[in-house]
């Protein structure tokens, strides 16, 4: 402050008025600074390695699935699609031979019971639940 007080005189000053962005500037700044996330120490990592939106590994994935791009994302779905109908029955020949095969003696075994169709299906996840 003394400096400026000093040379007043020589450097140039305007004073203006600028309107408040909408949100504030603490909304502006958010999207510019960068995150921290606190890890605590923990004794026993089985709840900590949990992924929740409150803990902070949860948040570290979070972060990593907010910065992965639409392009990857899909990527990673379509991966997961072609898996489930290497699993599933999905009116294609793809399916692995060794799951067809167990379905076939499975519904001839029951067959002698009652009659029914056995299918095996296995559920894909979906891309957040990976990370779990």
């Amino acid at each position: 402050m003394l400096f400026l007080k000093e040379n007043s005189g020589e450097i140039p000053t305007e004073e203006k008025t600028i309107k408040n962005p909408s949100g504030g500037y603490s909304s502006k700044l958010k999207n510019v600074l960068p995150e921290f996330i606190y890890v605590p120490a923990v004794r026993y990592i089985s709840g900590e390695a949990k992924v929740n939106k409150t803990n902070s590994f949860g948040k570290l994935v979070g972060s990593i699935l907010q910065k992965m791009s639409t392009e990857q994302k899909s990527l990673i779905s379509d991966k997961l699609e072609e898996t489930g109908k290497l699993l599933n029955r999905s009116g294609n020949e793809k399916r692995i031979t060794e799951i067809n095969d167990l379905e076939i003696n499975l519904n001839k075994f029951m067959s002698e019971l009652i009659e029914c169709d056995i299918e095996i299906e296995i559920p894909m996840p979906r891309l957040e639940e990976i990370f779990g």
